[in-house]
């Protein structure tokens, strides 16, 4: 697995996180899903959000997004499972483009 860690503003809020990552994906034709608490009828405990963020096409590989704000953690990754051409090169872009935006939240 491959991960960048970003140390997030204090003001960071789930939106701005999902505002971040929305319009990143469009730029990309990708689409961003909700996972873990975010997406379960039954949440769980814990601050920690998780996000899946998939390319449009097949093979286009899988980036993952978790913010914790109790951390004010962010870490984007792309699992060894869920590699493509487009996710391992994306993974990087995303973690550049989330440190810019979140310092200017």
């Amino acid at each position: 697995m491959e991960t960048i860690t970003l140390a997030t503003p204090r003001n960071l809020s789930r939106s701005d996180v999902e505002s971040i990552l929305q319009q990143w994906a469009a730029v990309q034709g990708a689409c961003v899903t909700p996972r873990g608490r975010l997406a379960r009828r039954y949440k769980t405990e814990g601050a920690s959000m998780h996000w899946h963020i998939a390319g449009h096409r097949i093979g286009m590989g899988t980036v993952e997004v978790t913010y914790n704000p109790d951390t004010w953690k962010l870490d984007v990754s792309v699992h060894d499972n869920r590699p493509g051409g487009w996710a391992t090169a994306a993974y990087r872009d995303l973690g550049k483009t989330l440190s810019k935006r979140s310092k200017t939240r």
